[in-house]
């Protein structure tokens, strides 16, 4: 018994992702997250790497 409400827990799961990844806050968040892409408006602030010299 426990068996099948693991698996109906499991389906619901899917049922509420299904419905997330047609929302536009998933499609925002894949746009920023895979394609690095920002709002018009966005100011990106991009690490720049830095040399460290010892002098001896």
């Amino acid at each position: 018994m426990t068996e099948i409400k693991s698996e109906q827990a499991r389906a619901e799961e899917i049922k509420e992702y299904d419905q997330y990844v047609q929302t536009d806050d998933y499609m925002k968040e894949i746009a920023e997250d895979k394609l690095y892409l920002v709002d018009p408006n966005e100011i990106v602030f991009k690490p720049i790497k830095c040399i460290v010299i010892e002098s001896a």
